[in-house]
């Protein structure tokens, strides 16, 4: 069996560990172009559709779903719970798209993931902008679902 690229076996940090258990092969399951179609599908899709995608989500996936419904317990505005939910609707539907289901990912793996973003924002206080922005390229360019992240980053700074 070849060898695994060292990216591969790495811990995954932040909204992309969430499906860092995607990591099924080395390469990249979720690509551009299935990103692509995946965003494209839900800015098709009508109020209702959207409801439906929501409740497959619920059915497979329902620790995601919970952990962003709980954000306005925690003062976050109704208006601004679309980006998070769009982001998830679109990471589901692109998981779909190129055909891998996904493990259910429970609280504790969640859990994990929250800790390591959390560490890693407080590794970078202190540290100039320009190098925070080399970690940041390097890390998404060295990530198996670097895609999936640089949509989730233009999501977050477009809105």
């Amino acid at each position: 069996m070849p060898e695994r690229p060292p990216t591969a076996n790495a811990p995954a940090v932040g909204g992309a560990a969430v499906y860092g258990a995607a990591r099924l092969h080395s390469m990249t399951l979720l690509t551009q172009a299935v990103m692509v179609r995946a965003n494209i599908d839900l800015d098709r899709m009508s109020a209702q559709q959207k409801v439906e995608l929501a409740d497959e989500i619920y059915v497979q996936q329902p620790n995601l779903l919970a952990s962003i419904l709980v954000f306005p317990r925690y003062g976050v505005d109704m208006l601004q719970l679309e980006v998070p939910i769009h982001v998830l609707l679109v990471a589901f539907q692109a998981t779909k798209h190129c055909g891998h289901a996904l493990p259910t990912i429970s609280e504790d793996v969640q859990e994990i993931c929250l800790q390591r973003l959390t560490a890693t924002m407080k590794f970078t206080e202190g540290v100039p902008p320009d190098f925070i922005e080399q970690m940041i390229t390097r890390f998404c360019v060295d990530r198996p679902e670097r895609y999936l992240l640089a949509f989730v980053g233009a999501q977050l700074q477009s809105k």
